[in-house]
Order: structure tokens, then C-alpha cells, then sequence
């Protein structure tokens, strides 16, 4: 069984791709700040969730899987271009707090998912420095557009 936590969960789509395929999984923990989604999750997947702020999360638990879509509205051609800088303050440099956790936690897979319509000058850097970030935690990285 995969034990999974899922970051910035929404209704949990992420996992719910898990049930669809058939994966067997535990969701350990599912981190949502928006109080509607997560109840929608909870309606979902039959669990009793509360909302949590990311940048507040510090728990320890013992996941084979962490999955995230970290928002990506300053990434995206439709959005500001504000970028997601660490420590910029936007939204989409939430996704260093999915760093942060998968420091913590040390699991054996992160899934990212994202938007497709990111702006090149925004992305291309932060997706670099994502990228060498996770690998120097040895943990196999998947990131779907």
C-alpha cells in the first residue's frame, strides 16, 4: 500500500488518478487553506480533513508519495508573470514549501502536476532550480505538464 500525503490538494485529484488506476493507497494527510475544497475532498475520498495553511505544516509522518499542484497563476501567460521566486510572496513560490516537506519527510516519489500554459521567462529558471533542488534529495521526480 502507498502511503500518500498530498500538497495543495484541492478535491484530490491526484488522488483520485491513484484510485482510477487502481494504485492502492493510503491518503496519510491532505494539506488545502481553502475550507470548501477540502470538504469537497473529504466528500471525495471519505475522510475528515481541515483546512491547513502549507506554510504552517510540520508533521511527521512516514509517506512513500507526495503529490502537489502548487498554484501557478505568477507562472502563468494568462496571469501577472510575477514568477515564484523564493521569498518573492506570490503564490507560486508555495511550491518551496513543497521542498521544505519533501526535505522533511525524505519520500521515495514526488508528483507535481502544473498548469501548460506557463510563461518561458518565468519558468524555465524556477523549474531548473526545482528540479536540482529535489534531485540533490535523491527522491524521484515526476512533473507533468
Amino acid at each position: 500500500m502507498v502511503r500518500v500525503l498530498e500538497l495543495f490538494a484541492g478535491i484530490g485529484a491526484c488522488s483520485k488518478a491513484l484510485a482510477r488506476l487502481g494504485i492502492e493507497h493510503e491518503i496519510v494527510d491532505a494539506v488545502e487553506i481553502d475550507k470548501y475544497a477540502i470538504r469537497s475532498f473529504n466528500a471525495i475520498h471519505g475522510t475528515n480533513f481541515e483546512p491547513q495553511d502549507i506554510t504552517q505544516w510540520n508533521k511527521d509522518l512516514d509517506v512513500d508519495l507526495i503529490m502537489h499542484g502548487s498554484p501557478c497563476q505568477d507562472f502563468s501567460v494568462a496571469g501577472l508573470n510575477k514568477g515564484g521566486d523564493k521569498g518573492s510572496g506570490t503564490r507560486s513560490s508555495l511550491m518551496y514549501e513543497t521542498l521544505r516537506i519533501v526535505e522533511k519527510l525524505k519520500p521515495k516519489y514526488v508528483y507535481g502536476r502544473t498548469s501548460r500554459t506557463y510563461s518561458p521567462r518565468n519558468i524555465a529558471t524556477t523549474l531548473t532550480l526545482i528540479s536540482r533542488q529535489w534531485t540533490s534529495l535523491a527522491t524521484t521526480l515526476s512533473i507533468k505538464f
